[in-house]
């Protein structure tokens, strides 16, 4: 009865290890994951950028069209004429904040984002790392409880063994 109780036990102790190596396994490719997440928030440009970038790309804008317009002047008007001297005037302040605005490097400010500022790619991100975070937890707690069952099982296995060891080995053939 003892010898069928420690194989059993033997049994449950194999599934336990095998249970915490496919823990293992998850957790490896959880911690995978995160580092690819954290490397494509690192990727993600903060709010400030974003609007730094949307500015100048807007100024360039605004420059090509006057631009545009310019030249189609230049078919019907002489340079003299206030709308073309209005327009290269614009021209040149346009050119000048743009000059500026690529100058001036954006402030960026807490690396946590603020929802109300953030992106849509930022708050996606900052997402993906909180659910792998949740499931290493997860992870860790089912681990804890493998460990916790593994020594159980273990103490048993030697509980048992220890009452074989003092049997008489007639005893333990017949338990066989």
């Amino acid at each position: 009865m003892n010898m069928q109780q420690v194989n059993a036990l033997n049994g449950q102790l194999g599934n336990l290890s095998q249970l915490m190596n496919q823990n293992g396994e998850r957790r490896m490719i959880l911690e995978n994951s995160l580092a690819m997440a954290k490397s494509h928030l690192s990727a993600v440009k903060p709010p400030e950028v974003v609007a730094h970038n949307d500015k100048v790309n807007s100024l360039n804008s605004q420059i090509e069209a006057l631009e545009l317009q310019i030249l189609r002047l230049k078919d019907r008007i002489t340079d003299d004429h206030p709308d073309m001297i209005a327009a290269r005037e614009q021209l040149a302040f346009l050119t000048k904040q743009r000059d500026a605005a690529l100058k001036a490097k954006p402030v960026v400010g807490d690396s946590k984002y603020d929802p109300t500022t953030a992106t849509a790619d930022r708050m996606n991100a900052e997402d993906n790392i909180a659910n792998i975070n949740t499931q290493l937890n997860a992870l860790s707690l089912e681990a804890s409880q493998y460990r916790k069952q593994i020594a159980s099982v273990s103490g048993a296995i030697k509980t048992y063994e220890g009452r074989l060891v003092g049997l008489p080995s007639n005893q333990k053939e017949y338990d066989d």
